[in-house]
């Protein structure tokens, strides 16, 4: 398991927070296009846990939102929440809203966020997560992408990969050789409208090297340059005269 967010370096990524104790939940922050911009990914608790397990990640999230809000950030919140939020926010949900959900949607409400693969305009796919076992196939809603008001006029589309074009893989070494392992997770590819001027590395430019003993030297006489310069241009005048491919016409 874990939580990772990758972030190209010309965003100008910060890490805000990292939770990863009891909970997993990682804050980051991006300047794009005039904005700056808090990333807050997560993995929810399950539903079976007790609310004195699960509260703990609720009440960070919930924390890191209203911190980004009162900052003045735009957020986009990308959860593995373990959490189903019901019609109220998918129409097509084929479950009810569950204890997670419920906690979940408070959050949401309380601080005016947008469930984004829930806007039917905007989003295409439906299911997060999908598992086959012998008896039933089992299909949910709990994987979200969510965010701020400001945030949609940039919003382009969404894509929940039930096709599983992109599913996450991983492979174990075994004796009969590498296994594959799937996600029972359909990605969601989210699409932003967002300019930014990629920012290009200054070359470095050796001007003085500690290392080298000549400019070692120099520190210690600075007239040293000048000899050195002299012996560099007669070195050169007596090459160019002795060079076989030399001609003075």
């Amino acid at each position: 398991g874990g939580s990772m967010t990758g972030i190209h370096e010309s965003l100008e990524p910060v890490l805000i927070e990292e939770y990863s104790d009891k909970f997993e939940l990682l804050v980051v922050e991006i300047k794009v296009a005039g904005k700056e911009v808090r990333i807050i990914n997560g993995y929810g608790p399950q539903e079976s846990w007790t609310n004195e397990e699960k509260m703990p990640f609720f009440v960070a999230l919930e924390e890191e939102v209203s911190k980004a809000r009162l900052e003045g950030k735009s957020i986009i919140l990308e959860l593995d929440a373990n959490s189903k939020l019901g019609n109220k926010y998918f129409k097509d949900d084929p479950h009810t809203i569950s204890p997670n959900g419920i906690v979940l949607s408070g959050i949401i409400d309380r601080h005016a966020l947008i469930v984004a693969n829930g806007l039917t305009q905007k989003c295409n796919g439906l299911i997060t997560r999908k598992r086959s076992t012998v008896l039933r196939t089992e299909e949910s809603i709990i994987d979200f992408v969510c965010i701020s008001s400001d945030m949609m006029d940039c919003l382009v589309s969404i894509q929940v990969d039930e096709n599983r074009n992109h599913v996450l893989t991983g492979f174990t070494k075994t004796k009969f050789g590498p296994k594959r392992h799937e996600s029972d997770h359909n990605s969601i590819v989210t699409k932003f409208n967002l300019r930014w001027k990629k920012i290009v590395k200054p070359v470095k430019v050796e001007v003085f090297n500690f290392n080298n003993k000549d400019h070692q030297r120099m520190m210690v006489d600075p007239m040293l340059m000048i000899v050195l310069d002299l012996r560099s241009f007669l070195t050169a005048v007596t090459t160019t005269a002795v060079a076989p491919t030399a001609v003075i016409l």
